[in-house]
């Protein structure tokens, strides 16, 4: 579906992240046009939306790498090792973490008109089956 997203990793690996598409014009990341990319059949309206509406895979996280179970560590621990990834240029990004700035963050989503921000504690687990108090979602 997205080959553009084949990471080269020979080991175990699961990310948390999300396709979107990103208007070359704004900047601002949309995770509802990819649909648009996702429907599509026709080999020309692919490549068309490739360059309209270039997707990449937005990553917020990391569950498993090197056969290591690592939902039990702690978000800033996750996030070293996630940097520490060597992910190929082009189509990846990584979510930052921020510190101590959620309010000045969020004036910026609010600023270029984007969608929602998610505020973690920093010693969080990765939760699976509930949703988390200590995991904010702050929509715009």
């Amino acid at each position: 579906m997205y080959p553009e997203f084949q990471l080269p990793f020979t080991d175990d690996i699961i990310l948390d992240g999300e396709v979107a598409c990103v208007n070359p014009t704004t900047g601002v990341s949309d995770f509802e046009t990819v649909m648009s990319q996702f429907q599509a059949r026709r080999a020309d309206k692919i490549q068309q939306l490739k360059v309209t509406l270039p997707a990449y895979y937005v990553i917020f996280d990391i569950l498993q790498f090197k056969d290591h179970d690592l939902r039990g560590l702690r978000l800033l621990r996750r996030k070293e090792i996630l940097e520490g990834l060597s992910l190929p240029s082009g189509n990846y990004g990584v979510v930052p973490h921020v510190d101590s700035a959620g309010e000045a963050l969020f004036k910026q989503i609010e600023d270029r008109g984007m969608e929602r921000v998610v505020g973690k504690r920093k010693n969080s687990i990765y939760e699976t089956d509930r949703r988390s108090a200590v995991w904010k979602k702050v929509i715009n």
